[in-house]
């Protein structure tokens, strides 16, 4: 088994640990494990690479699509968008329709798509598994509850990072470096830029709140 697929099969142990366990320490605990692992994992082949060398891998784009409709599959996209950008990648809308495009390093993209299939599976499980005791207005829970645990992982997300850059010197140069060729790399793809838009939902139920707490 080479380096690259030891880290891979210890952060699916570590991702399968946060979500099937009942201790909300734990699961925390290996959640940001398995996080801690894909970005020191990153550090490590940046420094194979040589930053900068003719040996890095090519920026490209992806789509990737949502198992929702375009009302639905919001929360998904700002999780995937923010998943995206810890793991050095972006994201753009797919005007019209439930996809995203990802763009970054095909590695990288990897680790996206894992991430968010992950977590998106996960939130829908327990939106799931909470919806049933409730008595009306059960679609519009369901999606207050996922909004609401997405909301709560994204926070988790980025605290995670903000600790990662604090502590490191090489995590925070790897940023700035990263977020540079990025920037280029989005550039080359959208020309004529890209239209920021905003999206906002109003809570309707208390499904948002019992999705923070799960």
């Amino acid at each position: 088994m080479t380096t690259t697929e030891t880290i891979a099969h210890r952060i699916r142990k570590l991702l399968a640990l946060a979500g099937n366990n009942p201790n909300e320490s734990e699961a925390t605990c290996a959640a940001a494990k398995a996080q801690a692992l894909l970005l020191e994992h990153n550090l490590s082949m940046a420094t194979i690479e040589g930053l900068g060398s003719d040996h890095e891998e090519v920026y490209k784009q992806e789509e990737y699509g949502y198992d929702a409709n375009q009302r639905t599959h919001l929360w998904q996209a700002s999780l995937l968008h923010v998943i995206a950008k810890l793991n050095f990648c972006n994201t753009v809308g797919v005007s019209g329709r439930a996809k995203s495009a990802i763009i970054g390093k095909p590695s990288n993209i990897e680790t996206v798509r894992y991430m968010a299939d992950y977590l998106i599976r996960e939130i829908k499980r327990l939106a799931d598994q909470e919806t049933r005791s409730v008595l009306s207005a059960r679609a519009a829970y369901h999606l207050d509850f996922c909004r609401g645990a997405s909301g709560r992982v994204i926070a988790r997300l980025r605290e995670q990072r903000l600790e990662a850059e604090r502590v490191s010197a090489n995590c925070r140069a790897l940023v700035v470096v990263s977020d540079a060729a990025l920037r280029k790399a989005v550039a080359g793809f959208y020309p004529l830029g890209l239209c920021k838009r905003r999206s906002s939902y109003r809570i309707r139920t208390n499904g948002y709140g019992d999705g923070q707490a799960a």
